[in-house]
């Protein structure tokens, strides 16, 4: 992608950033699990259990793009699953650059090596899963033997494609919390960046690797030294803080981000699932395939989740507090935000 290209499309996003945040509160970030299919068993998080049920074809998925690029969103970001399962994932790639949207890839890089340069000319951003610096450890964490060094492999090769932003991303967990630096330094040597993320509780199936609230504000105040030793650390210094000092805040991912999955479905955020049960509460959004992203904004369902999305701060993931702390004006988290859009 031409650096003009970058330039416009960065320039486009900014001003639909501003947009969204003053004007339509409307989202610009469009996630899709493109599938449930996983080539791993990960144990930390149960997505590969799934299996495949009725995945969105090609022609709905172009359907989609078409939508969300007309309503105002930049930003297509493809994970499952494994999304390098889908056949059609270069095809579905190609489709939403030429649309005009900023493609990023989540992959545990298991076939990035045969595959990524199908697709590496029109992705904006690729995120690969490693989880811990020694491979035999993370191939246990993953389920799948060699995984860590196809992962590793996969990175130098799409770093040919020199326009890519690539990213490493870390689930930070009991079984790598006292390596933090160790994978900051792995990224280094990679020469990509590292974004870190605190792991997700599935209940009845990963809490033998939840961090306690010590563990979580040590590994918070470890990741701020880490980072200011200039580490190529994707997170903001806010959020780290933030998630050390246990701050509440006001999430506000409905205004930014719509999550679509394998067979259509937008989805609501786990946590705003279980309130809305407890208090006998219809909170489905309707699937994309059947509703517009226009109708799904307008219904009294989404609006009420925006309306309980900002009273809750009952996760520690990135981006919910990133997101909140962007849209409460934290200069670090805007600086750390923008520096990632323009690098």
């Amino acid at each position: 992608m031409p650096n003009s290209a970058l330039s416009y499309r960065n320039l486009r996003f900014v001003l639909e950033m501003l947009r969204n945040r003053f004007y339509t509160h409307r989202p610009i970030f469009l996630s899709h699990m493109i599938t449930a299919l996983c080539d791993c068993q990960c144990e930390i998080c149960n997505y590969w259990k799934l299996g495949k049920e009725d995945e969105m074809t090609t022609k709905q998925v172009y359907q989609m793009l078409v939508e969300a690029r007309e309503i105002g969103m930049t930003d297509y970001i493809i994970w499952g699953g494994e999304p390098l399962l889908r056949k059609d994932i270069t095809e579905i790639v190609a489709y939403a650059n030429a649309l005009g949207f900023d493609v990023t890839i989540i992959t545990n890089g298991s076939r990035l090596i045969e595959r990524v340069d199908e697709f590496g000319d029109d992705l904006y951003g690729l995120i690969v899963s490693i989880d811990h610096p020694e491979p035999r450890v993370h191939d246990q964490l993953r389920g799948r033997e060699g995984i860590f060094q196809r992962a590793t492999e996969g990175i130098q090769k799409a770093k040919e494609h020199n326009h890519l932003n690539i990213f490493v991303n870390c689930v930070i967990n009991k079984e790598n919390v006292g390596r933090l630096e160790d994978m900051a330094r792995l990224a280094q040597k990679l020469g990509v960046k590292v974004s870190f993320e605190m792991m997700e509780k599935i209940k009845g199936y990963n809490e033998q690797l939840v961090l306690t609230e010590p563990q979580i504000i040590k590994a918070a105040l470890s990741l701020l030294r880490i980072k200011g030793k200039g580490y190529p650390v994707a997170n903001s210094t806010a959020y780290f803080r933030a998630l050390a000092g246990r701050c509440q805040y006001s999430c506000q991912v409905p205004k930014v981000l719509v999550t679509v999955q394998w067979n259509g479905r937008v989805r609501v955020c786990s946590n705003i699932v279980e309130e809305a049960k407890s208090l006998s509460i219809d909170c489905e959004l309707g699937n994309i395939t059947e509703r517009s992203f226009k109708e799904i904004f307008e219904s009294r369902n989404y609006v009420e989740y925006v309306r309980r999305a900002e009273e809750c701060w009952k996760c520690d993931l990135s981006y919910p507090r990133e997101i909140s702390l962007i849209y409460s004006f934290n200069r670090d988290a805007i600086g750390n935000f923008i520096s990632k859009i323009l690098q």
